[in-house]
């Protein structure tokens, strides 16, 4: 996101936006997995949702660690 131009403001709002979107989707994956153990999930996501070992992938750690 640094390499756009946009405020430090935005760029802060859209980091929340995304972290938010990570967060939902990581609570539908747990949700799912606890009430069908043994089922898998197929969660397609762009690079900024993986990247690193964080978004989507953290945030389902935290719940199912």
């Amino acid at each position: 996101m640094r390499g756009m131009e946009l405020s430090e403001t935005r760029i802060a709002q859209m980091f929340g936006a995304q972290m938010s979107w990570d967060a939902t989707m990581a609570e539908s994956i747990a949700k799912h997995l606890k009430a069908k153990p043994g089922r898998k999930v197929l969660h397609v996501a762009g690079r900024f949702h993986t990247e690193g070992g964080l978004g989507t992938g953290a945030e389902l750690l935290k719940l199912m660690p």
